[in-house]
């Protein structure tokens, strides 16, 4: 269903109408436009994963335009697209403020909560971009939201892309549930979701958006291709190495809760 939604997303933007990290000076006082397509991440739910290690802890941060996903800067009307929370396709529409085209006043906009008073500033340093949405929120206070693109390239699930490159990417010695015992030699995640040297598994699905998942924990799913059944596991990052359980059915509810310890991913490189 999501894959769908961002597919149409996408064909949006085609019809229709750049890097990123925060420790730099930033101004936007330049009067060449960066290149700015691509796919634009919220920061604070990227930076939250990467120091949690849990898109789960890190979820609660995606509300409102939570990732841009922009085509074409050039047109008298900009059209970008953009996604609601972490399950919602939309578009805004906005107009240049000035002739330098740094600042964007957003107009007529589907988007719940943000309104022509809100505007999209892009700021530049010599290494880096960012874009800021400035809108008042639902409480009539003028709130902020730095986007840092994770790619130049309109990604199909930003979400779980993000999520794969900053924890999952790599090599690995894979162990049993000991975990002592070695049962893999050389296994690889790879960032489309894909896994190589294993016999049980040949892709991964990091879930990331939690509005509709009751466990409260940080979920994957392993299967191979062609089977219809998913295999459902929690995890931890720890370090670099990751720490697959399995999913037990309680007792008392109709939920699932955390098991004991299926296979340890042991990273060797990245």
């Amino acid at each position: 269903m999501k894959s769908k939604l961002w597919a149409e997303l996408i064909m949006v933007l085609l019809v229709a109408c750049s890097n990123a990290r925060t420790d730099k000076s930033f101004s936007n006082s330049s009067s060449r436009v960066p290149n700015l397509k691509g796919t634009w991440l919220q920061s604070d739910y990227k930076k939250a994963v990467l120091e949690n290690k849990s898109p789960f802890k890190s979820h609660s941060l995606l509300h409102g335009i939570s990732c841009l996903l922009v085509k074409d800067f050039e047109k008298d009307t900009v059209r970008i697209g953009v996604i609601i929370n972490n399950h919602e396709g939309n578009e805004i529409k906005l107009i240049p403020e000035g002739k330098d085209r740094k600042s964007f006043i957003l107009i007529d906009n589907e988007a719940e909560g943000y309104t022509g008073k809100s505007k999209l500033t892009i700021e530049t340093s010599e290494s880096d971009t960012l874009l800021i949405l400035n809108y008042f929120s639902s409480d009539k206070v003028m709130r902020k939201k730095v986007y840092e693109r994770i790619s130049p390239k309109i990604i199909d699930d930003p979400f779980s892309y993000f999520v794969n490159q900053a924890l999952f990417v790599g090599h690995y010695i894979v162990y049993d549930s000991t975990p002592k015992k070695v049962i893999y030699k050389e296994a690889s995640l790879n960032g489309d979701g894909a896994i190589t040297g294993l016999n049980d598994f040949d892709f991964y699905e990091v879930v990331t958006d939690y509005a509709v998942q009751p466990e409260e924990f940080d979920l994957v799913k392993l299967n191979r291709s062609g089977l219809k059944k998913h295999n459902l596991f929690t995890y931890e990052v720890r370090g670099n190495d990751i720490y697959l359980y399995k999913l037990i059915s309680s007792t008392s509810e109709d939920e699932l809760i955390k098991g004991t310890l299926q296979y340890l991913f042991k990273r060797t490189t990245q």
